[in-house]
């Protein structure tokens, strides 16, 4: 089973944003965000990691982080934003 994380680069910033995820095991491809609309990416469902955000055509340098651990303690879903 795997979880699904809605993501609007509205609550971010005004620009499109490239947002990778990543674990200590693997670094996915980068997702596009716009402004315009919600992006659905799906992670696996134990996932626990850090996904960050950069400019379109920045470098791929950790802007804006975040942090998520599905199912964590009690089946719960735990994150948090870092600007």
């Amino acid at each position: 089973m795997s979880k699904m994380l809605q993501l609007s680069a509205g609550s971010l910033a005004v620009f499109a944003l490239s947002l990778a995820t990543v674990d200590a095991n693997s670094v996915t491809s980068p997702v596009t965000v716009s402004s315009d609309a919600n992006t659905p990416v799906t992670f696996p469902s134990e996932y626990s990691g850090n996904l960050y955000a950069v400019k379109q055509g920045a470098s791929q340098e950790a802007g804006m982080l975040g942090e998520v651990m599905f199912n964590g303690w009690m089946g719960l879903t735990y994150f948090d934003v870092s600007a």
